[in-house]
């Protein structure tokens, strides 16, 4: 062969090799412009599918489904989100600051935090609010077969209350229509269940009837005690036990009983009252025993049976391994103090920036009260109040008991000068409270029975209404809404 011939099959080798090479790398263009067109592709779609479930999320088309249904109310996912929320709300005010020693992330899904082993938050929340829910529907469905409805009134200070609210805190997708119904279905079931409770109280002819025949029943005392503890199966230490708490019992005035058992607490080092000692505020804090009922034993026996104001006796507790010794320092008597029936709108530190922006607000609200009649007032209460236990009822308690609410609420109701139609503005560690005094109610020894009486047959009135009012429930449903944004 020729070079000329070898040098132009060289040059053709060479000009293929370029064309192939130039082919591969055409190709890879083509595949990798391809594979981005794919990837874009992906991405776009994942971006659509995305803003598709938020438009469906946000849309509030996922709680239109019913969760529980009657013959004439229903409860939608849309209103199980609000009362779901409401219950966290509660919580979150109720424990504020030592939710962290919970373990409780406020700003983290609830459906991602453990309440227990095998339940989440949300589902905790959720069960407690489908309990309610259960009960408002069995309540209005009772209610709507006896022709009973809240006022006109009441309705619209629900719809203000509701149009106040952020939906967003309720849920996802939630409506104020949603959040009305759910509103609405409670105040009617509060409402409705009150009425059922009244007209089971007894009258105070039966109550007297019951004083009559169960005297000890409805007396109280108060007392001492102290126990003298000894090691268990030690027989030389039960006898010096039973010998300490003799000694005890010698003691025939309160101030020696106290020192008595002082010094025996604090093994001699204290023998006198020093009431800013810690160790003897324990001891007798301990001690000290208050109103006091009759139990049906060896000391219940004594202390309304057989004792006078400072007696003095030793009862052994084999199960505690102790001998208890006891003082008497009142003999039984009636509980004379009286109840009365309150109504009050909250307006709550947690919903404002200041202290100062919510007392403006409890003036705000006196001011359009202007004394007004108690309807108008429990009307403000429905449709401002931040007490969720009573705003449904217009802010009222009935037969509040002295020493059972806050210091300050506690103080003004039960002043002596207090008479029906009496407001004021009284501020606690809640918040501001706008009080109305509705009026005195039964005396402290009348409650138990009253309430035990009434009690017992509102709960046979609503086994009854949830007999003769079938509902159709699917509680598996709640789990599925949506939660809320974080």
């Amino acid at each position: 062969m020729s070079k000329k011939s070898s040098k132009s099959a060289f040059l053709a080798e060479q000009r293929k090799q370029k064309i192939q090479k130039e082919r591969e790398l055409k190709q890879r263009k083509a595949l990798i412009k391809k594979g981005g067109i794919t990837l874009a592709c992906i991405v776009a779609l994942v971006l659509v599918t995305v803003l598709c479930v938020q438009l469906v999320l946000n849309s509030g088309v996922l709680l239109h489904s019913t969760v529980i249904k009657g013959e004439h109310f229903s409860v939608t996912k849309g209103m199980m989100s609000y009362y779901i929320y409401e219950q966290y709300e509660t919580f979150l005010n109720y424990y504020g600051a030592s939710l962290d020693q919970m373990s409780f992330d406020k700003d983290k899904s609830l459906k991602k935090q453990n309440y227990k082993e095998g339940m989440t938050f949300f589902e905790f929340f959720a069960d407690n609010a489908y309990d309610n829910a259960q009960s408002y529907m069995y309540y209005c469905e009772a209610a709507y077969k006896a022709g009973y409805d809240i006022s006109e009134e009441k309705k619209q200070a629900v719809r203000e209350r509701v149009e106040a609210l952020d939906p967003a805190v309720y849920g996802r997708g939630i409506t104020t229509e949603d959040m009305y119904n759910a509103m609405y279905l409670g105040v009617l079931a509060a409402e409705y269940n009150a009425v059922i409770y009244e007209e089971n109280v007894p009258s105070l002819e039966d109550i007297e009837k019951y004083l009559e025949d169960n005297t000890t029943a409805c007396q109280y005392v108060d007392y001492l005690v102290y126990s003298v503890k000894y090691a268990k199966d030690d027989k030389s230490a039960e006898s010096k036990a039973k010998e300490t708490a003799d000694a005890i019992a010698q003691c025939t005035t309160v101030e020696d009983f106290k020192k008595a058992i002082i010094k025996h607490y604090t093994d001699g080092k204290i023998t006198e009252i020093d009431e800013k000692d810690e160790n003897v505020i324990k001891v007798l804090t301990q001690a000290e025993k208050s109103k006091a009922s009759y139990t049906d034993n060896d000391l219940g026996d004594w202390l309304f049976r057989e004792a006078k104001k400072l007696d003095t006796t030793v009862i052994q507790d084999t199960t505690k391994n102790c001998y208890n010794v006891y003082m008497l320092l009142s003999e039984p008597a009636l509980d004379m103090q009286k109840t009365v029936d309150v109504r009050h709108v909250l307006v709550s530190y947690e919903d404002f920036d200041s202290k100062e922006a919510a007392k403006a607000e409890a003036e705000r609200i006196y001011a359009l009260y202007n004394g007004g009649s108690e309807k108008d007032f429990a009307l403000l209460a429905t449709r401002y109040s931040s007490d969720t236990g009573s705003y449904s009822v217009g802010g009222l308690y009935k037969r509040v008991q002295k020493g059972s609410m806050v210091e300050e609420f506690d103080a003004w109701c039960f002043d002596s000068s207090r008479k029906a139609g009496d407001t004021a503005i009284v501020a606690t560690s809640y918040g501001y409270h706008v009080m109305y005094f509705v009026s005195d109610n039964l005396l402290n020894w009348q409650l138990k029975y009253f309430e035990d009486t009434a009690a017992s047959a509102s709960s046979d009135a609503y086994k009854e209404i949830m007999e003769k009012n079938p509902i159709e429930e699917k509680q598996n449903k709640i789990y599925s809404i949506p939660e809320r944004k974080y």
